[in-house]
């Protein structure tokens, strides 16, 4: 109803009106139930966009767990008047050590409803770029490429704009991108940041109008800024603290996470508040987000760990970054 004038009403049979308000959240509750489909595998919903997690002992049995697995899936599809993309629809292998997927599955295929769907090395997951040894490293380029367009624009702004209008610009348009999944891809080597800092460091010396020999420290605390490297230990530790205070509001994956030395022991040794750190024995379990947020939480001042409120914590922690720099 517009004013006074109505439209008239229509039936729907099937679906929802391309572009209707409604749209996304019936279909959200329309596909809401595709797990129970595929009870053995881990699928994960956003939109229209699934995944499924599925893990074996080796691969032939990956191979056919992952085929009969998808095929219950294309049969839920298809009873619900759905479709799949196909050409859209790939797989990747992650190898224990990080090695990636080996040659021996060169004669495997994956399937569904006999279309065979391609293997690949990387793929794009809610924004961020997998590949399959968990570097980051094309991810890191994804986002290089993405800042590096708007130096241009900072050299042309910085005539014409105020120093205020431009920093406001920086947060919009560059900060998003490098804060965004930081926990996982700055949890690599640090070779592969390098180049990405440094171009963050040119973009801010044109927004500041600083000269070449300009020291990094003065072009962040200027902005009340991170670095990359405090920036993903700040926000690893703000996980952390909301693990260890607010579990119950976060998902049941993060249910003990991190656990305290004092819930393994009753000693009360001055490391008693630090977190247990378990025993790694992969590369992989070295990089992931559990055991460096016990190591970064560990080293963060007790005063600041034992601060009540969140919002106190980060004030409090993002000033203590910043003064490491």
């Amino acid at each position: 109803m517009v004013d006074n004038a109505k439209s008239s009403l229509r039936n729907i049979r099937c679906g929802v009106p391309q572009g209707s308000i409604l749209g996304p959240l019936l279909f959200l509750i329309y596909v809401n139930d595709m797990w129970r489909a595929v009870p053995n595998s881990a699928i994960k919903l956003f939109a229209d966009d699934t995944n499924m997690f599925l893990s074996g002992e080796n691969l032939k049995s990956l191979y056919e767990s992952t085929n009969k697995e998808l095929e219950k899936l294309a049969k839920w599809v298809f009873t619900n008047k759905l479709s799949i993309n196909y050409e859209k629809t790939c797989y990747t292998i992650f190898k224990p050590g990080g090695k990636g997927a080996s040659n021996d599955a060169n004669d495997m295929t994956i399937k569904i409803r006999g279309i065979v769907i391609s293997g690949v090395h990387t793929c794009k997951y809610l924004g961020m770029v997998l590949d399959d040894q968990l570097l980051w490293k094309l991810h890191i380029d994804h986002v290089y490429k993405k800042i590096i367009k708007f130096t241009c624009l900072f050299y042309k702004l910085r005539e014409i704009v105020p120093a205020g209008i431009l920093r406001k610009i920086y947060f919009a348009l560059v900060y998003p991108h490098i804060n965004y999944g930081i926990e996982l891809y700055a949890n690599t080597h640090p070779t592969y940041l390098d180049h990405l800092i440094k171009l963050n460091n040119k973009i801010l010396r044109i927004v500041q109008r600083r000269k070449m020999d300009t020291a990094v420290s003065l072009l962040y605390k200027s902005f009340n800024l991170m670095q990359i490297p405090q920036l993903f230990k700040f926000n690893v530790s703000v996980l952390v603290y909301k693990v260890l205070n607010y579990s119950e509001a976060l998902p049941s994956v993060y249910k003990n996470y991190f656990v305290a030395n004092s819930t393994i022991h009753e000693h009360n040794t001055r490391h008693s508040a630090a977190l247990h750190k378990k025993t790694v024995n992969t590369s992989y379990g070295f990089r992931t987000v559990r055991e460096h947020g016990t190591r970064i939480w560990n080293d963060i001042p007790a005063e600041i760990q034992n601060i009540p409120s969140l919002s106190s914590f980060k004030r409090m922690l993002k000033k203590h970054y910043i003064n490491s720099i």
